[in-house]
């Protein structure tokens, strides 16, 4: 298999994930059922997007981001977030008016 291209962002955020001691996925996620982690994965989903909703608002004006990248990153969030949604309903995890 071949190694993946790292990123020096990349790189960057697994220092970070280290330096907080954040455990592995697999580490966080061997305790719960695929229920339970499909459900943790969608709070985290919109936890995630609120926070980079924020940082779009704080870089508004700011010529080193690049506001359409900004948009599309937003966008493809949402989608994310409300396709896991979907698979929550689907599954009786979330009620079906969740996805109102």
């Amino acid at each position: 298999m071949t190694e993946p291209i790292e990123t020096a962002v990349l790189l960057d955020c697994r220092a970070e994930l280290a330096g907080i001691m954040a455990p592995a996925p697999d580490d966080l996620l061997a305790e719960m059922s695929p229920l339970t982690r499909l459900f943790f994965v969608e709070q985290l989903a919109y936890e995630m997007l609120g926070s980079f909703v924020a940082m779009a608002v704080e870089s508004e004006g700011d010529e080193d981001v690049e506001s359409s990248d900004l948009s599309t990153v937003l966008e493809c969030m949402a989608q994310a977030a409300g396709m896991l949604d979907t698979a929550c309903i689907l599954l009786g995890i979330l009620p079906t008016e969740a996805q109102q």
